[in-house]
């Protein structure tokens, strides 16, 4: 058995206190996990080295429980990507899409929900196939490649099993994120792939027919706008959403934050 993590449990409104109490003990500073409809519950996170973490989690006080975890507002914080990026530079998170029901094929709509103060950055669909991207007609579809340098992002983080998201703050390349920086490792994960450009707007979609019992490993490319102040926060949702039942069935959140830092250049 591995032990990699500990949890303190504590009431709604003691929650920062005891943050702020263990935090002060073991000297180190948590992260917000955010809030977790789906568990009812709101997380802080401690990383500490070897994967493992410290977590204090309250119950909420009003948990949403008959609504989808993608359905709130707010956005559950599971499955978040959160990266430091300069302007001019991209990163592709791989995302495996499924066809969850019975029927031989299904239609499905590959959601993107845009950061409302940026809604026209861009944000691409990346497949190893130009026919998986066949149904749409509003985006330009375009070979990947020729991805330009930037910076690789020095903060970046782990999804926990409780829901919430662990920062690591090592200063070290990790080879494992598809950036602007890596052509060679994007091209090992996608060979010889295309990516679809998603329509302008808050939100946006493109359908595609997955077949029974089918996965496809898809990535979702979001590129830093020149114009991109130091400190913003661009917050972007990928959601896969059942055509015929209108249920959705998977998702992720990417949060880039620009720094324009010379730290960050390679």
């Amino acid at each position: 058995m591995r032990l990699d993590h500990v949890s303190y449990a504590t009431e709604p409104a003691h929650l920062a206190d005891t943050v702020q109490r263990i935090g002060a003990a073991v000297g180190g500073t948590f992260v917000d996990g955010g809030l977790h409809p789906r568990f009812g519950t709101r997380n802080f996170v401690l990383p500490l080295q070897g994967g493992c973490y410290v977590e204090v989690v309250a119950a909420l006080d009003h948990p949403a429980a008959d609504k989808h975890v993608w359905e709130h507002n707010n956005l559950a914080q599971k499955n978040l990507t959160i990266v430091d990026l300069l302007p001019n530079t991209f990163i592709i998170i791989p995302v495996v899409i499924r066809h969850v029901f019975s029927e031989g094929f299904a239609r499905y709509e590959l959601e993107v929900w845009r950061d409302k103060a940026l809604p026209d950055y861009d944000v691409s669909l990346v497949h190893t196939s130009k026919k998986f991207f066949g149904l749409c007609r509003d985006g330009k579809i375009s070979r990947l490649g020729n991805e330009r340098k930037g910076s690789m992002p020095r903060r970046h983080g782990h999804s926990l099993d409780c829901g919430g998201h662990m920062l690591v703050r090592d200063g070290g390349r990790d080879n494992s994120l598809l950036t602007s920086d890596h052509p060679n490792l994007i091209a090992q994960r996608f060979p010889d792939a295309v990516q679809i450009a998603v329509p302008a707007g808050t939100k946006a979609h493109v359908p595609v027919d997955l077949s029974l019992f089918s996965q496809h490993m898809i990535g979702v490319k979001v590129a830093v706008p020149s114009r991109a102040k130091n400190g913003a926060v661009m917050t972007t949702h990928f959601v896969q959403r059942h055509v015929k039942s209108k249920q959705i069935t998977g998702g992720i959140a990417i949060q880039v934050r620009v720094n324009r830092h010379p730290a960050l250049r390679l």
